[in-house]
């Protein structure tokens, strides 16, 4: 069974093990911020599939230099990232 993605989990997770002296109102911060592009990165996804079709089960390769929004996005739509 897959694990289910929660975002907030993920960034706590993150940021106390990388930046340990971040505050509660920085790492919600950085939540927020992945969220939005992941939310970006959603409307990207349904630009392809309107062009290309169906991301599902699709091999993908983002070569990028951000948080990993746009990844993220693809691999909830079922892309193998």
């Amino acid at each position: 069974m897959q694990k289910v993605f929660n975002l907030k989990e993920e960034a706590e997770e993150y940021f106390s093990k990388h930046y340990p002296r971040a505050s509660k109102g920085e790492i919600d911060k950085q939540a927020s911020d992945w969220q939005n592009k992941i939310d970006s990165g959603k409307d990207l996804v349904k630009f392809f599939e309107e062009r290309v079709g169906d991301v599902s089960g699709k091999k993908i390769l983002d070569v990028g230099f951000g948080s990993g929004g746009i990844a993220i996005a693809f691999s909830l739509a079922g892309a193998e990232m």
